[in-house]
């Protein structure tokens, strides 16, 4: 599934991205200087597009949108462009074209209902269950030093006592 989806029969501005061959932006390239071509779904010919000033925006870094007129996009499944320009390697980019915006929300939702399926609470559990287990043994063992303690501090008394008691 690609990134963007469009509405079958709207007009849409995509974006196209124009770096030169060492990957740095081009910029301020005027539509005329733009050869535009696209394919939709089961074409196997580029079909030619031709650009006007008013289909054609510039951006930041290299970016530009190209609008794309409803005929255009009329043909549900994948639709493919490209554009050329002077000093700037060809840019291709794609979409998918839907019949609705129902499609979309069907096909996210069951992209969210695949993801939420691989998200095994039993794991989850699991994970929580070791952890406190290694949380009680860790105060078990605080505890057994905690006692050992006390009892070195008792002996501790003691023998100063004894000690004290030696001393004339």
């Amino acid at each position: 599934m690609s990134v963007q989806q469009i509405q079958s029969g709207y007009a849409a501005q995509l974006v196209v991205r124009l770096l030169d061959a060492s990957g740095d932006p081009v910029l301020a390239v005027p539509a005329t200087s733009v050869t535009a071509q696209y394919k939709k779904q089961g074409d196997t010919l580029w079909t030619s597009k031709s650009v006007s000033a008013g289909e054609w925006a510039a951006g930041p870094d290299g970016r530009y949108t190209l609008l794309f007129s409803a005929s255009e996009l009329d043909t549900e499944g994948r639709f493919v462009y490209r554009v050329d320009a002077p000093s700037a390697d060809t840019f291709t980019g794609d979409i998918d074209i839907v019949a609705d915006w129902a499609t979309v929300v069907d096909q996210l939702e069951a992209l969210l209902n695949g993801l939420a399926q691989k998200v095994s609470t039993g794991a989850v559990d699991q994970t929580k269950r070791e952890q406190d287990e290694a949380l009680q043994n860790l105060d078990q063992r605080v505890s057994s030093v905690l006692s050992k303690l006390q009892l070195l501090q008792a002996q501790a008394a003691v023998m100063r006592k004894k000690i004290d008691s030696l001393s004339p």
